[in-house]
């Protein structure tokens, strides 16, 4: 079992994104978009429906014991609800996908990680200038060995000893 600090960096990409598009889902369910509007993802506007006819009983009932009869004015909550919820309904998918973005960008870096540790620590921890050097003398060995300056053992020896530096 890993330690604490090895365990949070590939799985905190993973919890961000969840915790991201969940928080996009609930504001986009829960929180309203108008005085008398639902949430941005909820299919109709029955707040404002009902403010319509509210607003508009009221207003006929006030025509009526002024002018004598009943005229019932439009009030357009409805539409004004839908539209705010449709641009709300952006903003939140917006942020639901942000989350996704993240929590696939978690896959990459937990493989990128897997990769890097499956590389043995003495190759990691050699600088790349060093092993270029190890490399030209090997090469220099070969030569040597091939002119018939060193034989295949010390050739092998000498070959051991700076891989293990």
């Amino acid at each position: 079992m890993g330690t604490p600090g090895k365990l949070s960096g590939p799985l905190s990409p993973f919890i961000l994104g969840i915790l991201i598009a969940v928080a996009g889902f609930i504001c986009g369910s829960s929180v309203p978009v108008g005085a008398y509007c639902e949430s941005a993802f909820s299919p109709n506007q029955h707040s404002a429906e009902k403010a319509d006819l509210d607003r508009a009983y009221s207003n006929a009932m006030k025509l009526d014991m002024h002018l004598g009869y009943s005229v019932l004015p439009e009030t357009d909550y409805e539409s004004v609800c839908k539209a705010s919820a449709a641009q709300w309904a952006v903003l939140w998918w917006a942020v639901i996908a942000a989350g996704v973005v993240v929590f696939c960008l978690g896959f990459v870096l937990s493989n990128r990680a897997r990769r890097i540790a499956s590389i043995p620590a003495s190759v990691r921890s050699v600088p790349a200038a060093h092993m270029q050097g190890v490399a030209a003398e090997i090469t220099h060995l070969a030569q040597l060995r091939d002119q018939g300056m060193l034989t295949q053992s010390q050739f092998e020896r000498q070959r051991a000893k700076l891989l293990d530096e």
